[in-house]
């Protein structure tokens, strides 16, 4: 039955525009509501339009009356709260994931790098820096341990230092030259080997 009546007054805010209840004052945890219009109901509570502005109130801190009148239900309320809770833990984590990554952002160093390609990975980019004129020394090649044969071509130590693993710059080919603003980020293994990781602005 109160199941029922939380449905009936559920579908009756939605569908009209009449308030659920008006109440001259209402008290809840230790304070008085003036001149109430109730203008929804849920699981957990009520919603109200009150003189000095609006409030939400749990069913937690309403009377038993009030709690008759609006379909409270205590097994329906804790699925709810149960549901409630789990919503806003997850948007706590995003929140905080999202924070730390701006911070993270904004304590990068970035540096103007001049980098060619030498390779395509699933991941990102191997590229060295590249300094125009310069000739780079014949890249090794991987051999497959299955078959014994030369693979791709594996990162290797050239005239322009050692390769480095690049994120952010998009899709490149082996020796494209591209200059821009990176900063390193850790280090990332690539076929046995560390490469440092930069991340491109």
């Amino acid at each position: 039955m109160k199941t029922l009546l939380l449905a009936l007054l559920v579908m009756g805010a939605a569908f009209a525009d009449e308030p659920l209840a008006k109440l001259a004052e209402l008290t809840a945890d230790g304070k008085v509501y003036k001149d109430v219009t109730v203008t929804s109901v849920d699981a957990l509570g009520i919603k109200i339009m009150h003189s000095s502005g609006f409030a939400r109130l749990s069913f937690d801190v309403l009377s038993e009356d009030l709690k008759e009148r609006f379909g409270y239900d205590k097994t329906r309320a804790a699925d709810a709260k149960t549901a409630d809770d789990l919503a806003k833990l997850k948007a706590e984590n995003q929140a905080a994931d999202k924070r730390a990554a701006a911070l993270k952002e904004a304590t990068r160093q970035y540096q103007t790098l001049t980098l060619k390609v030498t390779l395509l990975t699933s991941g990102g980019l191997v590229c060295y820096r590249h300094t125009p004129g310069a000739k780079p020394s014949a890249p090794a090649s991987a051999t497959s341990r299955s078959t014994g044969r030369s693979n791709t071509p594996a990162p290797v130590k050239t005239e322009h230092g050692s390769p480095l693993f690049v994120t952010g710059m998009g899709v490149l080919g082996p020796g494209e030259v591209r200059t821009v603003k990176a900063a390193r980020d850790g280090v990332v293994k690539l076929d046995g080997q560390t490469l440092e990781h930069w991340v491109v602005k």
